[in-house]
């Protein structure tokens, strides 16, 4: 009786390690890719191309915007940009001053260098 108590003792004990190596859970997500077109190309409009090659194209609705981007932890660095200087009336120009940006689903929320939020865009269709 003592064996068969035993037994099942380490059989329990057996069934709850390998339930410790299991994901009962739904599967974690990966991160949204940084890669692509943020925001429309319609006119006056910002949007952002972040090639998969490290390499910015865009606009801030006004001015053509260039530079290389970055991504660790889940924050994507922008580094300098450049720009073209054009004077555009009622145009914000927010998005040339962006240092960093995070994703949310299809949502870029970026921030200047002072860590203050300064605008959003959607993933491009």
């Amino acid at each position: 009786m003592k064996r068969l108590a035993g037994l099942m003792a380490a059989g329990a004990l057996a069934l709850s390690l390998a339930a410790c190596g299991s994901s009962s859970g739904p599967a974690e997500q990966a991160p949204a890719s940084p890669d692509g077109t943020w925001g429309t190309e319609a006119e006056g409009q910002p949007w952002l191309n972040l090639g998969s090659d490290g390499k910015i194209s865009g606009s801030d609705g006004c001015n053509n915007l260039i530079g290389q981007w970055t991504e660790k932890d889940g924050t994507v660095d922008f580094g300098a940009m450049g720009s073209t200087q054009m004077y555009c009336e009622g145009v914000d120009s927010w998005l040339g001053g962006a240092a960093t940006a995070t994703i949310s689903g299809d949502k870029m929320t970026f921030s200047d260098a002072k860590g203050d939020q300064i605008g959003t865009l959607t993933r491009g269709k």
